[in-house]
């Protein structure tokens, strides 16, 4: 019985690290340990395609708002500057140390997350099967983030970011969005916390 429990807890380990979508590739994020750190976050969709989870297709932004419709085309990009607004707010609620602000001036590291593949997900799908929704229908985004410190201008680190999922717990195109954004976040909040461990 104590083998089996051992092994589960082995297994459960082992899937929780092997879960971890954010990870240090270049640099040092050590000089976010100190007191007092505060950031700003910056988004840069300049490279960044859509998935559309109904097809399996990805995108250019343009070929997929025109796919989708008249209404995506003319409310496109709507739902992004609540979405990094939420961004910030979630980060904040999870961070043990760093404080999202809003203000350049007030910060003392730019944080620039690159996102390169997005995905809306599907409401309808997630309303529908609950617990049991595929995970691109949560909707996804991954990409990298580059930490500038903003006394030197220098990027100082670059993270690594796999797909993240939204929630099965929205029912909008635009809540779907602000959900996955809430979700990067918290691992982000996560991931600088633990480097003060």
């Amino acid at each position: 019985m104590k083998r089996i429990f051992f092994l589960l807890l082995l297994v459960v380990s082992v899937a929780a690290y092997a879960g971890s979508p954010i990870k240090l590739i270049s640099g040092s994020v050590t000089g976010m340990n100190k007191k007092n750190v505060t950031i700003i976050m910056q988004f840069d969709y300049s490279n960044c395609k859509i998935f559309d989870e109904d097809t399996e297709v990805t995108f250019e932004p343009d070929d997929f708002y025109a796919m989708k419709g008249d209404d995506w085309v003319r409310d496109k990009g709507k739902d992004i500057p609540e979405a990094e607004r939420s961004f910030s707010e979630t980060f904040n609620e999870e961070s043990d140390n760093i404080v999202a602000v809003y203000k350049p001036e007030l910060a003392t590291y730019t944080i620039v997350y690159k996102m390169d593949l997005f995905c809306y997900g599907n409401p309808v799908a997630t309303m529908i099967a609950g617990p049991f929704t595929p995970q691109n229908a949560k909707g996804f985004a991954c990409g990298t983030f580059d930490i500038i410190d903003n006394s030197t201008n220098e990027v100082v680190a670059t993270l690594s970011s796999d797909r993240i999922f939204g929630s099965i717990f929205a029912a909008t195109w635009s809540i779907k969005r602000e959900y996955v954004y809430d979700n990067v976040a918290e691992e982000l909040a996560e991931f600088f916390n633990k480097q003060r461990k």
